[in-house]
């Protein structure tokens, strides 16, 4: 058993460690150098050279990345350099095939030339934070050939290459190892990792007494969780929070048609539930009428609390057999329905995602939307 949990443990706090790097890492600009390749999470921008190379724009990481034409990793530009983190900034291919990165800080703009290899020709530095100097960040880009290159991917960030012909293929991707420290996701997801773990490990922890006795009518004190618990689930509770406050706006953005169908489903589902929940009433309410009237009365129209606490008491002593294997019946079924919600959800986002990291998707929206 002490194993077992030492195994959890160490799990946890293994994807708890690729959470932090991951996180942390864009906030101290990538540390291996030009290079070394890194994720291309937020794409922000591509463009071509005059040789065919291709260079990547990354939010996340500040980061320009060069890649040759058939997709190997070249070298790294960093589009920081002092001005913090987040700042905007845009670059571009001039006239002597040289990337110009445009870096707007809180009060100055930053020029810095770079040669095809990366070696900084010239920094030029204005007390001007004007957007009009940076270039508008492109998602796709053609070169002399027609082929068209799209840059694209919230959660598998890609170059997709698209011949005249209509042929598609990813000639950029991250690389598995650094995909598991990308940043934010799935960085961020693996920070929630250890809460999970630990809970399921469990720790010996008395369950807590509640000693007033209308909450007795409504619940079995015996089963009440444990302190320990309740701070798990207030834990989840926040951290399903913030992640879905992140993950909401950037699906509206990439993937709107996904977001409708998860709140679509997930109100239907949840009036399936209550729908239950009214029927199980029903039912309950009609049994203990019908069993003791003169008790069911007292519990609604009680002329005091004590006598309408007093009723309610007497309509749980019944013990009806009916109420009880309709109330588990329809618990399971209110579970069963949110389990299926849940999976089907799950596997709409994996096909979802499957279909647009093979560069489906798009095709398949602007197929069947609306002209």
């Amino acid at each position: 058993m002490l194993t077992k949990k030492l195994a959890i443990q160490s799990f946890a706090m293994f994807f708890f460690l690729l959470g932090v790097i991951g996180w942390f890492l864009p906030a101290i600009s990538w540390p291996f150098g030009s290079g070394v390749e890194s994720p291309n999470s937020e794409p922000h921008g591509i463009v071509l050279d005059k040789d065919g190379n291709i260079f990547c724009g990354s939010k996340s990481y500040c980061r320009i990345q060069k890649y040759y034409p058939d997709g190997r990793f070249a070298c790294g530009f960093n589009a920081g350099g002092g001005n913090g983190r987040g700042m905007d900034f845009g670059f571009q291919i001039n006239e002597k095939n040289q990337l110009c990165v445009i870096v707007l800080g809180v009060s100055r703009r930053c020029l810095r030339v770079y040669d095809t290899e990366g070696k900084l020709i010239r920094t030029e530095i204005s007390e001007s934070n004007d957007q009009d100097y940076v270039p508008k960040a492109r998602e796709s880009v053609i070169d002399s050939a027609s082929n068209t290159y799209i840059f694209k991917g919230f959660l598998f960030p890609r170059v997709i290459k698209q011949t005249p012909s209509g042929n598609r293929s990813i000639i950029i991707s991250t690389p598995v190892l650094l995909w598991f420290i990308q940043s934010p996701f799935p960085a961020l997801v693996f920070l929630f990792v250890p809460g999970f773990a630990f809970k399921k490990s469990g720790l010996k922890t008395k369950a807590a007494k509640l000693s007033n006795p209308a909450i007795g009518t409504l619940i079995n004190k015996q089963n009440l969780p444990s302190t320990k618990k309740i701070i798990f689930f207030c834990i989840g509770v926040l951290g399903i929070v913030i992640l879905l406050g992140i993950l909401i706006p950037a699906g509206l953005k990439t993937y709107p048609l996904l977001v409708s169908f998860g709140f679509l489903s997930f109100a239907i589902t949840l009036a399936i539930i209550f729908l239950l929940i009214f029927v199980s009433a029903i039912i309950s309410h009609w049994r203990c009428a019908k069993l003791d009237f003169k008790s069911w009365k007292n519990s609604i129209f009680g002329s005091s609390e004590k006598i309408r606490y007093e009723a309610m008491m007497s309509l749980r002593s019944l013990d009806d057999s009916l109420i009880n294997k309709t109330g588990t019946f329809l618990n399971k079924l209110g579970l069963f329905c949110f389990l299926a919600w849940f999976v089907i959800l799950v596997m709409v986002v994996c096909i979802v995602l499957y279909l647009d990291h093979i560069g489906v998707w798009s095709d398949l929206i602007s197929k069947y939307s609306p002209k």
